[in-house]
């Protein structure tokens, strides 16, 4: 029996991976009994709280769910289905649903379990919310009952990787769920705990919105920024915190100095820099913006900010760069090159934002570049640039301005990168029977030229965010190759997981931060061991961390290990044995995985109400309301009983029976008695008598079973005991 169940366990996640692929982030509300009608979801209201541990943050998304934009009729029971994605290496960690003011915390179980009780309890009228992983980084939440008229509030808790850089640590939120219904929540409170050394809050996604910091008796110091609906119309959401790095290297533990496990993020060319003599970069950025070629509300403003953040995030301080402006006459900024320290580049686009950057005489902006290099006799320094132009579409024109350029003497030999954001490109030639877009023949054959590399948004990523990161990751490598051991003094670690490369991939780039989760054994001080080559030499070299250096988190940090080690499994081939290994380590540790489901349970069913969950958002508690409230009688006697138990209910008012579910279930969420013959329409008082015996007639075991009454207007559980005759 165990063999057919994994069997049908590995079927259902092949089928959900291949499924996965196709699915994209909605809300969607429907009827479960006629589901082939799905309208968009409302969202009610929405918080996001966030918890830095680590190498992730724990975000916690609370939802509050109505159907109100649907055509159901008042009262009528639907499901509602949310189909959504996280970030690469997310950790789902739990799930809460709200049975008024009630928080139920979900149980983890295997997914064909958990799948079958909720199908049954869907289909007999019953109240819980089921979160599934449907492939990478593909979930699934469905909640049910959703009550037309009525809301609903979730939760959904998981640890998300960091963008690390020398600068700081970026953290993407889920705009695509806030996004996903037809009409957006009105606000988005975003709420940030704080600890150790953890600081500096500031969402650069939306730089006009700053945290403010605020004290609660019950939650305590955390900062908070409100983002109105309309600002995440065509922009992601991100956060951000300061590096808390110490010699390039950042690193965590939960465990004791003998054992436990750890989480670091270490940046290879900080460490080597005073040992390996690495240079410093210089940079040239040249900026053009077109508002007639920009994409729809894609402002100067915007584009400002985002090479801010992505300046900040690859240049270190001990790099230098420049910026200058198209127009007329090209104005460079600084007529020496500017140390690219947080605070200059904060001051330098503070400056250009109180100006505008122009949109024409684009081979100008080029020559001024070229000539502002040659003239401060720096070596190696490079040219990046940002431009929207269509100026230079014509084959003639493109020729002849690289024969110019060329004449410039040693242009060539600065490296060009160019990322072309223009998103209306109208203008298009067929060279050698192959479409040019706009600029796109000039940029690529120069680019090419001059040794550097090209990047056109439409083409490659529609996100500018995405694409400024790609082309400077480009421009900014630090070739070599790298080798790297990490250990205890005297100890070893093991089952490391490197969350940006694959388990045997080569490192090329020193300056991309390796982020490593493992495992450690032994006595304390972490050692750090590097070699590989530069420039054409090896080097050899190493960092002892003492433990006053190591930071220390709490049983999230299991988590993070857990989940690396969960998906490692899943890209294994599918075997029962694997497969059982991922059920029990997901269940053991509370982790999501593909073979598992979260699934929370009204306290009648067995759902059990979480005493230590505490609610950070704040918001309206909501749920299926009680009927405990209505009644002036409940009376069920005998209880425990062997023959024989009478359920008798009076209710303040008229209560409609005309729509509503009777039933006893069994511990398993098993149908096992319907009362059909109750009164319908409305009644003030209801009086049942059970005999022990199943629809089929057959006595029931002795037990737990449920009493519950289901109606449009809420629900009324009670736990019966059944004993031996």
């Amino acid at each position: 029996m165990e063999l057919r169940r994994f069997c049908l366990v590995i079927t259902l996640g092949i089928l959900c991976l291949w499924s996965g692929k196709a699915q994209q982030t909605s809300f969607v509300v429907l009827n479960p009994q006629q589901n082939w009608y799905q309208y968009s979801a409302t969202l009610e209201e929405a918080t996001i709280t966030l918890r830095p541990v680590g190498l992730y943050t724990e975000v916690g998304l609370y939802l509050t769910v109505s159907a109100n934009e649907t055509p159901f009729q008042k009262g009528t029971q639907l499901e509602a289905v949310l189909n959504f994605s996280l970030p690469v290496n997310s950790i789902v960690n739990d799930s809460w649903l709200w049975i008024d003011t009630t928080i139920i915390r979900a149980k983890i179980l295997d997914r064909w379990t958990a799948s079958t009780i909720y199908e049954n309890i869907v289909s007999r009228r019953r109240d819980p919310s089921i979160l599934t992983k449907e492939g990478n980084d593909r979930y699934t939440l469905r909640i049910y009952p959703l009550i037309m008229g009525e809301r609903r509030k979730v939760k959904i808790n998981y640890l998300v990787p960091g963008n690390w850089s020398t600068q700081e640590v970026q953290t993407l939120l889920p705009a695509s769920i806030l996004r996903s219904t037809y009409r957006p929540t009105p606000a988005v409170n975003i709420r940030a705990f704080l600890e150790g050394p953890w600081q500096n809050p500031a969402l650069p996604s939306h730089p006009e919105l700053s945290f403010r910091a605020k004290t609660d008796p019950k939650l305590g110091k955390y900062y908070e920024a409100v983002v109105p609906a309309k600002s995440l119309d065509n922009r992601d959401l991100s956060f951000s915190l300061s590096a808390p790095l110490k010699n390039g290297l950042f690193l965590s533990r939960f465990g004791n100095e003998q054992q436990g496990y750890y989480q670091m993020a270490l940046f290879p060319d900080q460490i080597l820099a005073s040992t390996q003599n690495l240079k410093p970069k210089h940079l040239m950025v040249l900026l053009h913006y077109s508002q007639t070629t920009a994409a729809n509300g894609f402002t100067q403003a915007q584009l400002l900010e985002q090479i801010r953040n992505q300046l900040k995030r690859v240049l270190r301080p001990q790099d230098y760069f420049n910026v200058t402006l198209a127009g007329i006459s090209p104005r460079v900024v600084s007529k020496t090159w500017i140390q690219a320290a947080p605070t200059k580049m904060d001051s330098v686009i503070l400056e250009l934002s109180k100006g505008s950057i122009s949109g024409i005489n684009l081979p100008g902006l080029l020559a001024k570049g070229i000539e502002t290099i040659k003239a401060s006799g720096t070596e190696g320094a490079k040219v990046l640039l940002f431009a929207n132009s269509n100026s230079e579409w014509g084959l003639d024109m493109a020729n002849e301005l690289i024969k110019e350029l060329s004449i410039l003497k040693g242009s060539s030999d600065i490296p060009f990168y160019i990322l072309d954001y223009t998103m209306r490109n109208t203008t298009y030639n067929y060279i050698n029977g192959r479409p040019y877009w706009g600029n796109e023949y000039f940029y690529l054959n120069w680019s090419r030229l001059t040794q550097g590399d090209f990047l056109q948004m439409y083409s490659c990523c529609n996100i500018f965010e995405n694409a400024a990161s790609k082309i400077l990751d480009l421009t900014l490598t630090e070739a070599g190759t790298l080798d790297l051991h990490t250990a205890l003094q005297n100890g070893f670690c093991y089952n490391r997981y490197n969350l940006n490369q694959g388990a045997n991939e080569e490192i090329n780039d020193l300056r991309k931060p390796i982020l490593q989760v493992g495992r450690y054994q032994g006595k304390w001080p972490f050692v750090v061991e590097l070699s590989g080559s530069y420039g054409n030499q090896l080097f050899f070299d190493g960092l002892t961390v003492p433990s006053y250096d190591v930071n220390i988190t709490d049983s999230t940090g299991v988590d993070t290990w857990v989940g690396n080690f969960i998906a490692s499994l899943e890209k294994n081939s599918f075997s029962n044995s694997n497969t059982a290994e991922i059920i029990r380590a997901s269940i053991r540790e509370r982790v999501l995985s593909l073979y598992t489901a979260f699934l929370c349970l009204e306290p009648a069913q067995g759902g059990e109400p979480c005493q230590n969950c505490q609610d950070q958002s704040q918001g309206s508690t909501v749920g299926t309301r009680d009927l405990q409230d209505s009644l002036v009688l409940s009376k069920i006697s005998p209880n425990p009983f062997r023959e024989r138990v009478m359920i008798q209910l009076k209710f303040k008012e008229l209560i409609d029976l005309s729509k509503a579910h009777i039933s006893v279930y069994n511990h398993l969420g098993q149908v096992v008695r319907t009362f059909s013959d109750v009164p319908k329409g409305k009644v003030q008082d209801l009086e049942l008598h059970w005999d022990g015996s199943s629809d089929g007639g057959e006595e029931v075991p002795p037990g737990v079973y449920i009493f519950r009454l289901q109606t449009p207007a809420g629900q009324y559980s009670r736990k019966l005991v059944k004993l031996d005759r």
